[in-house]
């Protein structure tokens, strides 16, 4: 995920003001992310190429799981589709 993507999803869900999060301690914590996944990558990745393949499949698996989870009507309770409305209308 790239610094302008983060920055995308911060600014859209507006997390700071129902916690009271600082803003500056946000931006913080994800440069913070980034700096550590690029010095992982260039200090693990050059030795363990099966890291990598690890780093790949685990966001497509939680998309996939996400998917399978929102579209198979049995995993979900039947209230589930109104209050997952409610909170996207906040």
């Amino acid at each position: 995920m790239s610094d302008a993507s983060c920055m995308a999803i911060l600014r859209r869900a507006k997390p700071h003001r129902p916690g009271g999060a600082k803003r500056s301690l946000l931006y913080l914590s994800i440069i913070t992310v980034v700096i550590t996944l690029a010095v992982f990558a260039v200090e693990t990745l050059v030795d363990e190429p099966g890291t990598a393949i690890a780093l790949l499949a685990s966001p497509v698996l939680a998309v996939v799981v996400d998917w399978f989870w929102r579209y198979v009507p049995a995993l979900r309770s039947p209230g589930a589709d109104s209050a997952s409305a409610a909170l996207l209308t906040r």
